[in-house]
Parts: C-alpha cells; structure tokens; sequence
C-alpha cells in the first residue's frame, strides 16, 4: 500500500510540475477593466447617454485618435496601419451597459496596453458622456465605482497547475483501480 501511495503522490507532484512548466510557454492574456455609474441627475437619463457616448467612443476616428496618442500603439504604427490596429483595438474592447452600472473590458497579451486602453476608453467614454449630457466634466456625469486593473484570463499558471495535479492524481486512481490485488 506504501508504494502505491508514493507512486500517486509523484504522479500528482509530477502533473503539477507539467502543469506549470506548461503555463510558462503560452502566451499569457490579460483583461482590464473599470466600471462607472451614472451620477444622478444623469442616471435617469443612462440608457440614452450610455448609448450616445459608447457609439462616439467607439467611432473609428476615435479609436486611431486613441492609439496615436499611446505609446504602446506608437512603434506598432511603423509596422502595422492605423485601420489594421482600429480593428484589432475596437476587435478586443467591450462597453457594457449593466442594470448597476457600464463596464469597460480590453483584452490584450500585454498587461499594460490592457490597462493603458481601458483607463483612455474610459476617459474618453466619460468625456463623450458629458457632452451628450451637456455637462462641463466627465465627474458631474459618471462616477467610477472601480479603478481601471488588469488581470490575467484564460489559461493562467494556477489554473495549469490544477489541471496537472489533477491528471496526476486520476492517472494514480487508474492506476490503482487496474493493480491486481494480492
């Protein structure tokens, strides 16, 4: 019984270990996100100014303003056109209307385009909210209930980790159940 037991803790350790060293060879992807509220008076009006700033937001003329002014977009210009990274840009972002509030999403593989786009859209989406709401500023309209952050999506090294520990652990269980008993 002492064997079998080690042959299933090295079994696991290993799916683990295999699990992780995995992790480290896929590309990572990363999703920032904020999310806002309308302000009242405004919040009676938020279907309607949250329709207006999202399609302006997401205009493309908008959207290549935003990566001229990036500098992370800036040394991909010289390799990609500004239409080529519109449609990847516009392709990874989301604006949410929600029943508490609107959230904006970017997914990137770089943590801090991620984070970089999701705070100008979300200054952008506030400055083109005031306007259709003809306020002076983006604060008299939305109020950010959480900070633009970044956070890894997909298959992160915990997530590898797990499933190698846990092929571990089932080809241990198989193992055992196919041992002849003495």
């Amino acid at each position: 019984m002492k064997g079998i037991t080690r042959v299933a803790a090295m079994l696991a350790l290993g799916g683990a270990i295999a699990g992780f060293a995995t992790s480290t060879f896929i590309p990572h992807r990363y999703l920032g996100s904020a999310r806002f509220v309308f302000i009242s008076p405004y919040n009676s009006n938020a279907p309607a100014l949250f329709d207006s700033a999202s399609d302006v937001t997401l205009l493309p003329q908008s959207l290549e303003l935003m990566i001229r002014r990036s500098p992370y977009y800036k040394n991909r210009l010289y390799v990609e056109s500004a239409a080529d990274l519109v449609a990847e840009t516009r392709g990874n972002l989301t604006i949410r209307n929600l029943p508490s509030g609107g959230v904006i999403e970017f997914e990137n593989e770089d943590i801090d385009a991620a984070l970089e786009v999701t705070r100008v859209t979300l200054s952008e989406f506030g400055n083109n909210a005031a306007r259709a709401a003809n306020a002076k500023r983006a604060s008299d309209v939305i109020r950010i209930i959480k900070l633009p952050d970044a956070r890894r999506t997909g298959f992160t090294p915990w997530l590898l980790t797990a499933l190698g520990l846990t092929a571990g652990l089932l080809t241990s269980l198989f193992i055992w159940i196919l041992l002849p008993r003495s």
